[in-house]
């Protein structure tokens, strides 16, 4: 149980929450859960509890996939560019028997671009003028994720 997995996951895990709640509320929430439990046993659901209150969001579905199911989502990036229509295609194919939904933000020549993946192939049809040269997913490193 505690591996370096564990608390490799667990911290991305809160990276993840706070790019998604915004450092005041994910500083304020963990501030809200100190004061709340100190010297006290919690749990993962306590947590939840707490950073739901104090974002206003119902958070369940983020702390469900990404604590409660093993491993990380994992992605192939297929892309095609039609010359005639100027327009890119790109298909994330998601592997695996669990299908994770979170916001992918990628970047084409440094636009940046994002896309919600919730199944097993998502396809975005992008209007360019040209083949970009460089695609590149999460930029930021904002998700969990590994390619295939």
């Amino acid at each position: 149980l505690l591996n370096p997995n564990s608390y490799e996951k667990g911290s991305w895990v809160l990276h993840m929450l706070r790019r998604r709640i915004g450092d005041q509320l994910f500083w304020k929430g963990i501030s809200a859960y100190y004061a709340t439990y100190r010297n006290k046993n919690a749990t993962s659901a306590d947590f939840e509890t707490i950073m739901s209150a104090v974002s206003g969001q119902d958070l369940h579905a983020f702390f469900h996939q990404w604590l409660d199911q093993p491993g990380h989502p994992v992605l192939r990036l297929q892309h095609s560019y039609d010359r005639d229509k100027k327009e890119l295609t790109l298909t994330f194919i998601q592997a695996g028997d669990y299908l994770y939904t979170f916001p992918l933000e990628y970047t084409l020549d440094g636009a940046s671009y994002t896309t919600t993946i919730k199944t097993r192939n998502t396809t975005v049809h992008i209007p360019l003028a040209a083949e970009p040269a460089r695609i590149r997913l999460d930029p930021h490193v904002n998700t969990l994720f590994s390619t295939f």
